[in-house]
């Protein structure tokens, strides 16, 4: 990675904006051309788990670990260690060209062919730290479609680090890959409820010849002037919602400006945790002195309410016990119409019981619902 111009002065940031699939109303499955895209991107990372791993069985056999034994002779209380060769640059040059041979095969373009390399990269990376090896994923759940901007954005004179473009110019623009309209002029003049109404605008974003219509909530303002890296479309899935999509800027912007005077501050630590007849749920520091008791927010484990009568951790449970009775009572009356017992049907939760009836929901006619 190259080093960046002002990174004394300037900061990457990440500002991440909620946005939803515009006249997309299936929460649990991806539109054709973005789960074939992202089908690909994820085969691409397949491929690279097993062709490392394959190339490192050969890089074993052809350098064998020596053997080292630590002691006196050969008895059998002699420790014995063994030193395995590291793979040199050549090994990890020959594997980088492989990879970036496989772009075309995969349809993948120059941008998403080499971020989801960069982020194998960052993976193997952090296996010094003691993290594991990527592995390949079997299904779909989340996806990540970058477009990065280059340096022909921005002028040549422009201090900033290489590419980038001016966050105003992404508003109104004919640009195929990523655009949005611009927020009303009162969007950001008050918290109040038209002002939050005028931050919902209408966005596109285009990947592979193909453009996403999105409904966008910019609850952030950013400056006309800061440098946009990039800009990607990521989703995820939960278990219960189905798919959740956000719009993410990489922005280089200035530091803040700290202040040089020494200021005193409290940190406040939130967790639950049981201790004899109290349920602590925040501990407060002020950085001199922690004395239990004083500065921890303590409840009841149980307490009356006029609404809803006794509330404590006891009811939590039994509410949770009572959910999961019901899911089982429910996956009976369905299983009654179906007709074949779905595959692992007793792992089946409240998530994917819910995908399933919504799609039952689906296939019915009109005029039977």
């Amino acid at each position: 990675m190259r080093k960046r111009n002002r990174a004394d002065t300037h900061q990457m940031r990440v500002y991440r904006f909620r946005t939803y699939l515009k006249g997309w109303n299936d929460p649990f499955r991806l539109p054709d051309v973005l789960h074939s895209f992202a089908s690909r991107q994820q085969a691409y990372s397949n491929a690279l788990c097993t062709e490392l791993e394959k190339r490192c069985g050969d890089w074993a056999k052809a350098h064998p670990p020596t053997a080292h034994i630590h002691g006196s002779g050969c008895a059998p209380g002699c420790a014995k260690t063994l030193d395995y060769a590291r793979r040199d640059k050549t090994f990890w040059d020959s594997f980088r060209a492989w990879a970036m041979e496989q772009f075309s095969l995969f349809g993948l373009n120059w941008e998403s062919g080499a971020d989801v390399l960069e982020k194998f990269q960052r993976t193997l990376n952090r296996m010094k730290a003691g993290g594991g090896p990527p592995r390949p994923k079997l299904r779909l759940d989340s996806f990540s479609i970058l477009h990065r901007y280059t340096s022909r954005y921005i002028p040549k004179d422009h201090p900033s680090t290489g590419g980038g473009t001016f966050f105003g110019k992404l508003f109104d623009s004919r640009s195929k890959a990523f655009t949005m309209e611009r927020p009303g002029s009162l969007a950001f003049a008050s918290n109040s409820r038209d002002s939050r109404r005028d931050r919902c605008i209408l966005a596109a974003f285009g990947f592979d010849g193909h453009i996403i219509p999105l409904r966008l909530v910019l609850h952030r303002q950013l400056d006309d002037e800061a440098i946009v890296k990039n800009v990607r479309l990521v989703g995820y899935k939960e278990n219960a919602l189905g798919w959740v999509f956000h719009i993410c800027f990489i922005v280089e912007e200035p530091k803040p400006v700290r202040s040089q005077g020494r200021t005193r501050a409290i940190g406040v630590d939130i967790g639950w945790r049981i201790l004899g007849s109290d349920l602590r749920v925040a501990v407060a520091y002020d950085g001199h002195a922690h004395k239990s008791g004083n500065l921890e927010l303590r409840l009841p484990l149980s307490f009356p309410t006029r609404d809803l009568g006794v509330v404590g951790v006891q009811q939590l449970e039994d509410i949770q016990a009572m959910r999961d009775r019901l899911v089982e009572q429910c996956k009976a009356k369905v299983l009654t119409v179906l007709p074949v017992k779905p595959e692992r049907w007793h792992l089946v939760r409240h998530s994917g019981l819910l995908r399933m009836l919504f799609d039952r929901e689906q296939n019915v006619p009109e005029s039977a619902r």
